[in-house]
């Protein structure tokens, strides 16, 4: 048998015993993260880690957050402009059918000639 070269051998090693059950719900876990139960296992150290190291420091909290939180802001607005969009369309297709013209609002940063006067 060849002896592998892989950096893995350099890494530290630890045996862990786990509570019954405990495997099975990381391997499930690590199936639907596209992981192997390693990395599964390592993924969740680090988190915890991260987690109680910024737990007393309020601004190494917001650092750790600002990265979520800008992608539920991007996620929401996305939401939002397609759902606008499909109301606008909706309204359009009922302002043809009932033989009407439908004007869109205008953005709310846009000033209209009434504003200026």
């Amino acid at each position: 048998m060849v002896p592998q070269n892989s950096e893995s051998r350099d890494l530290d090693k630890v045996i862990v015993r786990l509570p019954d059950g405990m495997r099975d719900q990381l391997k499930t876990m690590a199936a639907q993260n596209n992981r192997s139960m390693n990395a599964e296992i390592v993924a969740r150290l680090a988190e915890s880690l991260e987690i109680e190291a910024v737990e007393g420091d309020p601004a190494a909290s917001l650092d750790a957050l600002r990265p979520v939180f800008q992608a539920v802001q991007k996620e929401v607005a996305g939401d939002y402009e397609r759902r606008l969009a499909a109301i606008e369309e909706i309204l359009a297709e009922v302002s043809q059918r009932l033989g009407t013209t439908y004007y869109p609002p205008l953005p709310q940063n846009t000033k209209t000639d009434e504003d200026e006067q």
